[in-house]
Formats: C-alpha cells, sequence, structure tokens
C-alpha cells in the first residue's frame, strides 16, 4: 500500500505536490507562522472533531481553540515525527499526523493559571480529507503527561473539569460510541500471519484483539520484535520485548470486561523491507480501582486512542501510542460524582 502522490490545489491558491506536503505546509503555517485564518480554507464548515475531551464541530470552532491554545502557550513549536497517507481521489484521502510540541505556558489555559513552566507533549491527529479540506478528524494527545510536567496535579483538573456540565454533543458521541462496542459479536482467538508486512490488516487485528479482548499478554507481546521500542502514554518509554509486556500489562490492568474495536488503518512502505502503520481503535470497559492511579471502580470507560507502528517481518519494530489518560480520568470522577 504505497502512499498516493497527486497535485492539489487548495481554495487559498497554494501548490502542494502531494497530500503529504498538504498537511505538512498547513500544519507549519497554522501554528509555527500563526496564519490561524488558513483553517476557514483547511476544514469544512460542519467538520466534526472527535477526541475524548469532547467533541467540537467546524472551522470556526478550531479557530477559536487554535486562538485559546496560543494564548496559553504563544511559543508553541511543533515537530511532524510522522506522517502515514491512505485513500485516493476517488474515495477521499486519510492522514495520520503525529506531531511533537514544546511550549511555554504563559497565560491561563484549559488547565488554569499561567505556570511558566516549559513541557512537551505528543499529538496524533487523524483527517479525512476531500477536496483539499478536512472534513473529519480525530485527535489524541498526551495530556496527563503534558501537565504533569507543567507541575500541575492532573487528579484536581480532572475533578475541576468532571464538575462542569457536559456537552450534549460529547455525550452523545460517547454514549453511541460505547453502545457500539457493547454490541460487538464475540471474538474468536485470533491467528497471526507468518509475515506482518504482508497482511497488516490480519496482523493488527490479531494483536490487539489478543490485548485487550483476550488478555493473551503472552501472545500480544511476542508480536513485538526482540528489539523493540515502545511509547505509550504517560510519557512512557521502554526498550525490549520483556520490558514490553510489562507495560502492556500494567495498561490493560486499568479495566476489566473490555471490548475493541480496530476502526481504521492505514498503511506505507518505509525503509529495509518495513511498514509504517496508523492505526485508529477504541475500547470499552469497567475501571477497576486503583486503575490509571485512580482510588475508585465501576465507571465504565471509552478509551479512544491511535497507534503509529513500524513493522517488520519479525514483528512491531517500534510503537508510538497515544490516548488521554486525563480525559479518562474525566470520566471516572463525573461517574462517581453523578453515583452521590
Amino acid at each position: 500500500m504505497q502512499p498516493v502522490d497527486i497535485q492539489i490545489r487548495n481554495p487559498g491558491d497554494r501548490d502542494y505536490a502531494d497530500m503529504a506536503e498538504f498537511i505538512l505546509r498547513i500544519t507549519e503555517d497554522i501554528w509555527e507562522r500563526k496564519n490561524i485564518g488558513l483553517i476557514y480554507d483547511c476544514y469544512s464548515k460542519d467538520c466534526p472533531i472527535h477526541t475524548l475531551s469532547g467533541e467540537v464541530t467546524g472551522a470556526e470552532a478550531v479557530v477559536r481553540n487554535t486562538i485559546k491554545t496560543l494564548a496559553g502557550f504563544p511559543d508553541r513549536s511543533m515537530h511532524a515525527d510522522g506522517l502515514i497517507i491512505g485513500g485516493d481521489r476517488d474515495s477521499g484521502f486519510y492522514s495520520s499526523h503525529r506531531i511533537s510540541s514544546h511550549m511555554t505556558n504563559l497565560s491561563r489555559s484549559d488547565f488554569g493559571p499561567a505556570t511558566h513552566v516549559s513541557a512537551d507533549v505528543v499529538t496524533i491527529a487523524d483527517c479525512v480529507i476531500e477536496d483539499y479540506a478536512i472534513i473529519e478528524e480525530w485527535l489524541a494527545r498526551d495530556n496527563l503527561h503534558f501537565v504533569q510536567q507543567l507541575g500541575l496535579d492532573p487528579h484536581a483538573i480532572a475533578k475541576s473539569q468532571a464538575r462542569s456540565e457536559p456537552d450534549p454533543a460529547s455525550v452523545t458521541w460517547r454514549n453511541e460510541q460505547i453502545d457500539r462496542l457493547r454490541n460487538l459479536p464475540p471474538v474468536e482467538a485470533p491467528e497471526y500471519p507468518e509475515n506482518p508486512v504482508a497482511e497488516p490488516r490480519m496482523f493488527v487485528s490479531a494483536v490487539i484483539s489478543d490485548l485487550w479482548n483476550h488478555r493473551n499478554l503472552s501472545r500480544a507481546s511476542d508480536a513485538y520484535a526482540r528489539s523493540c521500542v515502545l511509547n505509550v502514554p504517560p510519557g512512557i518509554e521502554v526498550k525490549g520485548r520483556g520490558k514490553v509486556r510489562r507495560q502492556l500489562t500494567k495498561m490493560v490492568d486499568n479495566l476489566i470486561d473490555t471490548r475493541v474495536s480496530v476502526d481504521h488503518l492505514c498503511a506505507s512502505f518505509g525503509q529495509e523491507d518495513t511498514l509504517d502503520l496508523a492505526i485508529r481503535w477504541t475500547v470499552r470497559g469497567t475501571h477497576v480501582d486503583g486503575g490509571f492511579g485512580c482510588k475508585c471502580n465501576g465507571a465504565e470507560l471509552l478509551i479512544l486512542g491511535i497507534s503509529h507502528w513500524r513493522v517488520g517481518k519479525s514483528g512491531i519494530v517500534e510503537d508510538w501510542t497515544v490516548f488521554d489518560q486525563l480525559a479518562i480520568l474525566r470520566q471516572i470522577y463525573a461517574q462517581r460524582s453523578h453515583a452521590d
């Protein structure tokens, strides 16, 4: 599955060599050059942006949120760590863009008063693109690690956010996703392909199903190469299959009764016979006491995750997985407060 290379021109009359350049340049123009008005050209008026912390709709809302973020973090700089493109001109293009950002909290933000502390954060944005405009987006960000670096208490922030009146559109989207996952049919033990590069869809489905549906951590971790690297929230990096297995165990130990859905997969060939995969997935599960560092249990949780894997014949060589653990804490405290 090679990236599709086309000539496109957006409504702003800017030329791009291909879809990858389109994504990279609009990101740079909006965030680095502060050309925020370009968002009106690059997002549709009714574009839904799905995040675990809440739904956002339309270019105008994206403009407002961008200005708000830059007001709190005016020196934000960004680096494109990975970009995977799928789709075509007829069905629309799909991009999965992994970005690392560095910024200083110089004014009030969604997390509270200015801390005057610098921090780094990893984000993955998945976008559907038609006629040179983003018509739907899914956003995953390691917000827990971000607020920890700012010196803030993530549990205090999550409790405060949980007390706010929930947005109806966000509640509807979350409930729809949980109902969809609850109603998935039973899943049999998966089969693994002999060569993950040759059959990536089968490989991805097997690993993620073993991890979340069957809790077969041995088989899931064996899908990683011996000299692999895993990056997961909050800002954790481990190397080697043994450490990966322990980290995956810690991750799934936060929930019971889990069901997972692989919602999108796109791929492009990397170097030295490797394949770069962008995987968007959702998990529904029940929180267990102590999970995610929270001493209460029974909350029904939704996780929106996006993973970038570099896969070779020996398995997963590199894994960057992002989800918003701060938004997960918010779900836990919101349900606890309603129960009280």
